[in-house]
């Protein structure tokens, strides 16, 4: 939370005074092994807390495999000499530019497109109809997240406006943004679709960002265009810091509006957005950042500061040598970890087998489903003995994630687990995504 809020007070400054100096911010999406630009941007921003004369610089490796490039400078001349120095001469750039023109405009009830100019590779603005929803002062000084809709047609206006607003309420009443809810402000953009919903099968319908999953599986939901959303986004000025696309982080983030799902999946992703946090779950490629440390020495965990008793006597002593004291390391394993994504039938199960070694106190068998709303539906089996899987009440056919704490040890030795479908009427539609086993040692490991 500390490095949440010091994130976001970088963002945040005063209400600028008469004559104040502004900052410029630059963004480059580019290439890193041909260095070929694909996006450049030249805005003027309203306040960058914090800032040295020789400018702030950061890079961001996103999904796609091209790198994000930001640089805020006062000085504007400086920041067109650096777009230079990764995209080469102006004269020879043939890649979607958008630069602000006008100054930013005074802040009032009605909200002001800022004009922009481009290269040929210009993308339209869509026409964006926002309203506020949760506000809590000039977005000159404040972090603005802006939800934009896609796949919402126009009959369904209003459930997207009644959609962000659940989101923004969740997420600012959430304990992980209720601190820093007055440095926030969120707003909600629409934009109708000619079609509803999310593609499928890596083709986006007629929406005006293209979002689409690579299947047919309630999984990571991905954009195509992602240019007109960089123009949308640049066209509100200071009212756009961080763009949501509802319809996982990257450049953008991307939810979908799910009552089960969508609150949680917009936390998280917002942490790789605002904070570029790593990943958190068991099994992810990418720990790096605030949540990660790859040693168990005091000095090397971000988190150090929130460690109760970090002198326990469970601590390892600083060593003779004068040693840098470690913390405890808690027990636990993993001796299963799969992403089936897989429908289920009713002629054979879905099974699997996996070693324990046997020495841990208890273990957990966590799984994600979807398309199975009855208890009915689906047999869950640990070694052929029933788990008693109950799905989540109203779930309906969205996905959830489902653990079964077991009080046990595990026998060392060869197990197997087990989902089989038992209503043919689910077939087609009912999925297993995931499935883990975990052990933990006891409570004073």
């Amino acid at each position: 939370m500390r490095q949440l809020l010091s994130i976001l007070a970088l963002l945040v400054g005063s209400v600028l005074s008469t004559g104040a100096r502004q900052p410029h911010e630059l963004v480059a999406i580019r290439d890193p092994v041909s260095q070929q630009c694909r996006h450049l941007a030249l805005r003027e921003l309203a306040q960058f807390r914090g800032l040295s004369d020789d400018g702030y610089v950061a890079r961001k490796a996103l999904d796609t495999g091209e790198e994000r490039v930001q640089l805020v400078h006062y000085d504007k001349g400086y920041l067109w000499t650096y777009a230079e120095s990764l995209c080469g001469k102006r004269d020879t750039w043939n890649f979607h530019v958008i630069v602000q023109e006008e100054p930013l405009a005074e802040q009032s009830g009605q909200i002001v497109l800022q004009t922009s100019t481009s290269s040929s590779y210009r993308t339209e603005v869509p026409p964006l109809e926002v309203e506020p929803l949760i506000t809590s002062g000039d977005s000159r000084n404040r972090v603005d997240l802006v939800f934009f809709a896609d796949g919402y047609t126009s009959e369904e206006r209003d459930k997207f406006f009644d959609d962000a607003m659940r989101l923004a309420e969740d997420i600012s009443g959430n304990q992980t943004f209720y601190t820093v809810k007055p440095l926030l402000n969120f707003w909600a953009a629409f934009t109708p679709s000619k079609e509803s919903g999310v593609g499928s099968g890596g083709k986006p319908k007629d929406t005006p960002f293209g979002l689409y999953r690579d299947g047919t599986e309630l999984r990571a939901v991905y954009y195509s265009k992602p240019e007109v959303a960089r123009e949308a986004c640049f066209s509100l000025g200071t009212q756009c810091d961080y763009p949501i696309l509802m319809g996982l982080g990257g450049e953008f983030t991307v939810i979908t509006p799910s009552l089960a799902n969508g609150a949680l999946v917009l936390r998280h992703e917002l942490g790789h957005s605002v904070i570029d946090v790593g990943e958190e779950y068991d099994g992810g490629f990418a720990y790096f950042g605030v949540n990660a440390a790859h040693n168990v020495t005091v000095a090397d965990i971000p988190w150090a500061h929130w460690l109760t008793n970090s002198s326990h006597a469970h601590s390892h002593s600083a060593s003779a040598s004068k040693e840098a004291p470690t913390t405890r390391v808690e027990r636990s394993v993993m001796p299963l970890q799969a992403y089936p994504w897989t429908l289920l039938n009713t002629s054979e199960p879905w099974a699997t087998a996996f070693n324990s070694s046997g020495t841990y106190a208890w273990h957990l068998v966590r799984f994600s489903l979807s398309g199975l709303p009855e208890k009915d539906d689906l047999r869950v089996e640990l070694d052929g003995r029933d788990l008693g899987w109950v799905p989540r009440a109203d779930i309906g056919v969205d996905r959830w994630h489902y653990d079964i704490k077991l009080n046990r040890t595990l026998a060392g030795g060869e197990h197997n687990v087990s989902f089989t479908l038992r209503n043919a009427k689910r077939k087609g539609e009912a999925q297993l995504c995931s499935v883990e086993v975990l052990e933990f040692g006891d409570e004073d490991e």
